[in-house]
């Protein structure tokens, strides 16, 4: 995909109504849960920030969303991983 957007409400207009649902409704998620979070592209994926520094990452896919929360959210989640039986690896869900 071609980083065609500037901010992610163009990124998440890119696909299907039903996907779109699903990323908005993550994106909503990730305020609730950190409301001072900065939201920028990066990686040309909806990325958000945590003062200053990167938190999470994103992306759609053609059968899935990638949920990218870096190597030491992977270490904080890893039994919840599991238990849901997420397929995981070192910085994605």
């Amino acid at each position: 995909m071609k980083n065609t957007f500037k901010n992610i409400d163009e990124y998440i207009l890119l696909f299907p109504i039903e996907v779109q649902e699903k990323l908005l409704e993550l994106r909503q998620a990730i305020h609730s849960l950190v409301p001072d979070v900065e939201e920028y592209i990066g990686y040309q994926m909806p990325a958000f920030r945590y003062k200053g520094k990167p938190l999470v990452y994103f992306a759609a896919y053609k059968k899935h969303i990638g949920f990218y929360p870096g190597a030491e959210g992977i270490r904080n989640f890893e039994a919840d991983f599991e238990e849901r039986k997420y397929a995981y690896s070192k910085g994605a869900v």
